[in-house]
């Protein structure tokens, strides 16, 4: 740890090459918030609100930890010991939950379905019942269309696409703000080195939100583009095997080397 802070504070690169080059090394670890990046870029479902979600709560945890809580935990020791073991639990259950999955490996998407082209449009008029026990029905969410050979199939209305996304986002919301990780790399981390700047801890931040700008669309958008690959479920085993040792790495680093 002190290598790496006379490192990083060393005269040379400025102080905003610095702070883009601590922050992306510390967001690009793999761990729960990317995992879900990953995977719905995958799926590329709600990948654009995802992105969001993450990057607004990491300019929250840069600037949280540049301008505040580096001073609040240099007069309270105690939070820096109590985050820094509900990390290594945190990273321990994490682990586990890639070994379970790597057991029942499963694709994150339907690989008969990656290159699967749109539905064309219907342009038959909908069929809505107006009364009588299908007016219940309408409420709930359902109409009805015709396809060629009489065929009627349920469609989901405009109701439905809020849930769609409410998910992604509460999911979203819960790997960035209940993971203790993000905690430490934010607040602790970054915040105790940010502050060695002094005045120049402006620039140290700015570029750390650039590290945010690049590190969430990159990893979000271009996940799409290995949908097919990594459709496999035989792929996903070694990958999730993969990220459990990770886990297991960071979580012994935190507990002793940190």
């Amino acid at each position: 740890m002190t290598s790496l802070n006379s490192l990083l504070t060393a005269p040379g690169p400025s102080a905003a090459w610095q702070g883009f080059l601590l922050w992306i090394a510390l967001i690009a670890a793999i761990g729960p918030q990317n995992a879900l990046l990953i995977k719905q870029g995958l799926k590329r479902r709600a990948v654009g609100v995802i992105v969001g979600v993450c990057m607004l709560s990491d300019v929250i945890f840069v600037l949280g930890g540049v301008f505040g809580m580096g001073a609040v935990i240099e007069r309270a020791p105690w939070l820096m010991f109590g985050l820094r073991w509900a990390g290594v639990v945190y990273l321990l259950w994490f682990g586990a939950s890639c070994i379970r999955d790597a057991i029942r490996p499963k694709a994150l998407v339907d690989s008969s379905l990656v290159d699967a082209p749109s539905p064309a449009p219907v342009k038959q008029p909908a069929l809505v019942p107006t009364g009588g026990a299908g007016a219940d029905q309408t409420q709930a969410e359902w109409v009805y269309h015709c396809q060629s050979g009489g065929e009627r199939q349920p469609l989901r209305t405009e109701q439905s696409a809020p849930r769609s996304i409410r998910g992604p986002i509460l999911l979203a919301l819960a790997m960035c703000w209940l993971n203790p990780g993000a905690y430490l790399d934010g607040f602790v981390m970054l915040g105790s080195v940010a502050n060695q700047y002094g005045p120049e801890k402006w620039c140290f931040a700015l570029g750390s939100l650039a590290a945010t700008c690049l590190w969430f669309p990159v990893v979000g958008y271009g996940s799409a583009a290995l949908a097919k690959p990594l459709s496999k479920p035989a792929v996903w085993r070694w990958i999730n095997i993969a990220v459990a040792l990770m886990m297991a790495a960071l979580a012994y680093n935190l507990a002793f080397n940190l």
